[in-house]
């Protein structure tokens, strides 16, 4: 995914805390996640332009799933010695 603009929540292509986001779905694949819907209505619009009788789709996020077996929760800051294996 190319990311429009940075999310709330994220860290490189990693979601921490899942953030609302929107896509455009034209006639090809969607490959921006845009910050906020008026970002994702300008570049709608810009490939409709680019783009004569193709109709270009703002598309929110609205619930996100997210299967979670195990997760560490450190409470004094300290990252977790797991991280540094290099396998």
């Amino acid at each position: 995914m190319r990311w429009s603009n940075v999310l709330p929540g994220t860290v490189g292509s990693r979601v921490r805390d899942p953030a609302k986001f929107w896509m455009v779905k034209g006639n090809g694949p969607s490959i921006a996640m845009h910050s906020s819907r008026e970002i994702a209505e300008g570049e709608a619009a810009r490939l409709a332009r680019m783009n004569p009788g193709v109709q270009f789709f703002v598309m929110e996020a609205v619930v996100c799933h997210r299967r979670v077996d195990v997760e560490r929760i450190a409470l004094d800051g300290q990252p977790d010695p797991r991280d540094e294996i290099p396998f």
